[in-house]
């Protein structure tokens, strides 16, 4: 924003809009709202009534109606004896998803000063930046930090809920092929095939790496991951994944999550070097 549109907006804050300022503000991409006392529209330039795609603006239309789309006035409102001023909100429009930063600050004759912005770019920006603090930019997986984090979590629930819990380690050997074009194929009919046998909604499934697949199971004594390892297998060789191999740890007096996928690790190590498709320790 220039200096001069900056200036013409903070000098709002004391007096009624002058003819330059509402040549300014009509051509500005910033929404700038004026509301009076009675929560009632008194300016709006185009940028306002655009951004937040309702063009019918009158000096009847309430401010909560016009910004927020509500019948009820915001209880934070800067109007109200214990509003906030500047009151800063977020708001996501239905339909299209965009996401407008609305500021609303009192003004000095008893009117607020409404700015509206545009920041889902801004937005998606961040969210990227937050993905990429827990996936591998160069492998797209989850951090193994991130995983042992999940896992730390849920031991400690089942510690505290008295349940069992499992880690099962599944390798799958056709992701190492040399066609990398075809690896996000096998990899999404691997995570096809956990999701079909997936009976319980607290799993957490994991590319744990390259052609390694992590699956928290809570509630899973032994035998029923190794019912759930055998029920995988089979469905993975219906969707022509062969030669599976799985590990699987169970808690046990576990409770750290490193010392689960120590023993899982161990277990998928013995079934790759054993005929069974599946190991235990």
């Amino acid at each position: 924003m220039s200096p001069i549109i900056a200036a013409a907006i903070l000098s709002l804050s004391d007096r009624r809009v002058s003819a330059m300022e509402n040549d300014i503000l009509q051509d500005l991409s910033i929404g700038v709202i004026v509301v009076d006392p009675l929560r009632k529209i008194a300016f709006s330039n185009p940028a306002a009534g655009k951004l937040l795609g309702c063009q019918d603006i009158s000096n009847k239309q309430t401010c909560h109606r016009y910004i927020w789309g509500s019948d009820l006035p915001c209880v934070q409102c800067p109007l109200e004896p214990t509003g906030i001023s500047p009151l800063v909100r977020e708001r996501e429009l239905p339909g299209d998803g965009r996401i407008l930063d609305i500021e609303a600050r009192i003004r000095k004759d008893g009117t607020v000063l409404e700015t509206i912005v545009d920041i889902t770019v801004l937005k998606g920006f961040q969210r990227e930046m937050a993905r990429a603090a827990l996936i591998d930019p160069t492998s797209g997986l989850f951090k193994r930090q991130y995983i042992r984090e999940s896992l730390q979590r849920e031991l400690l629930s089942a510690h505290r809920k008295g349940i069992d819990l499992s880690l099962l380690l599944l390798r799958v050997p056709r992701i190492n092929v040399s066609d990398i074009s075809a690896i996000p194929r096998i990899v999404a009919r691997v995570l096809r095939g956990i999701g079909e046998v997936s009976v319980n909604p607290h799993e957490h499934s994991y590319r744990f790496g390259r052609d390694t697949f992590a699956i928290i199971l809570p509630e899973y004594d032994l035998a029923v991951a190794l019912s759930a390892a055998g029920k995988l297998r089979k469905k993975l060789t219906e969707l022509g994944i062969d030669n599976v191999k799985i590990g699987i740890s169970t808690m046990g007096e576990k409770r750290i999550a490193d010392a689960l996928i120590h023993s899982a690790q161990l277990a998928l190590y013995q079934a790759d070097h054993s005929d069974d498709f599946v190991s235990t320790v």
